[in-house]
């Protein structure tokens, strides 16, 4: 083989080589695009939720001021009864 022809012979597979990596580079960079999107939105709906929980924080805490959730709350969470009031739990809708 002539050495032309080497060198021809290589410049073609380096070519080859080139085209295969820059096509992959452009599908890297639609994905990367796409990455940075998405980023983008997630942060816009974390935003959203962090304001959404502090809103909901701070009605439970408001809820929570009223006579009358203290009482149920003590009654849920603590089993706290009235004086000489009767408890009846029901299991399955069945009075056990």
């Amino acid at each position: 083989m002539s050495k032309k022809k080497m060198m021809t012979f290589v410049w073609l597979i380096l070519t080859a080589i080139l085209a295969v990596w820059v096509s992959n580079s452009a599908v890297h960079l639609k994905n990367l695009l796409h990455m940075k999107e998405q980023k983008k939105m997630l942060i816009r709906e974390r935003e959203e939720l962090i304001t959404e929980n502090k809103r909901l924080e701070a009605y439970v805490d408001e809820i929570r001021q009223y006579d009358y959730m203290k009482e149920r709350i003590a009654r849920l969470t603590l089993g706290l009864k009235r004086k000489d009031e009767i408890i009846f739990k029901f299991k399955n809708g069945v009075d056990k």
